[in-house]
């Protein structure tokens, strides 16, 4: 296959890519908070209508950008949680057939790196995340399922291995249609997989 450039069409300078799924991408204006879902390949582009929802103050955020196979549209989850106590999480869904953003109830767990966007596998979007807001708790693997919306613990919540110390600094990533979860040692990166 060759290599071919594309060029986003609108002059965004700070990107920041929210995801991707199905050879489209879900990116984000960083100066002002515009985001499009863009298809490269075609160049079709369609700019997201703002959030009124999203809390004012302190608050650290994560993305999820995935696809709805029943209802034929792309999916774009945003969970922002406050920094001052009580921490609150606020949840947000946007449908591209809708057109719309629509709040959804909040989770019950505390995001872990506000860098570290959701992974989408199999109609669901995953995160690494912890039950507590208490350092160097256990970490667990936390999905939302896509077609349900709403975030799943059974069989998909798992403690993190054993051998895994709760300081690593740990990824998700998709590697051959499975969950795969990078971790950094003092030797170098190895992966565990899931």
């Amino acid at each position: 296959m060759d290599e071919v450039e594309r060029q986003y069409p609108r002059q965004w300078r700070y990107v920041r890519l929210l995801g991707s799924c199905r050879s489209t991408l879900c990116i984000a204006n960083v100066a002002n908070r515009e985001v499009a879902i863009w298809d490269p390949i075609s160049d079709r582009h369609s700019i997201l209508p703002p959030d009124a929802e999203i809390p004012h103050g302190l608050g650290l955020s994560v993305y999820g950008f995935g696809y709805d196979e029943c209802n034929v549209e792309f999916v774009l989850l945003r969970v922002v949680q406050t920094l001052r106590r009580p921490i609150v999480s606020e949840v947000s869904i946007y449908k591209s057939e809708a057109n719309v953003w629509r709040r959804l109830q909040g989770m019950p767990y505390f995001l872990v790196e506000p860098g570290r966007m959701g992974v989408y596998l199999r109609g669901r979007l995953h995160w690494i995340m912890r039950r507590e807001w208490v350092r160097n708790s256990a970490k667990v693997l936390v999905a939302f399922d896509i077609r349900t919306e709403s975030f799943v613990e059974s069989f998909v919540e798992v403690d993190q291995p054993n051998v895994i110390d709760n300081r690593l600094c740990m990824d998700l990533a998709v590697l051959e249609e499975h969950l795969s979860l990078p971790f950094i040692v003092s030797q170098g990166l190895s992966k565990c997989g899931l």
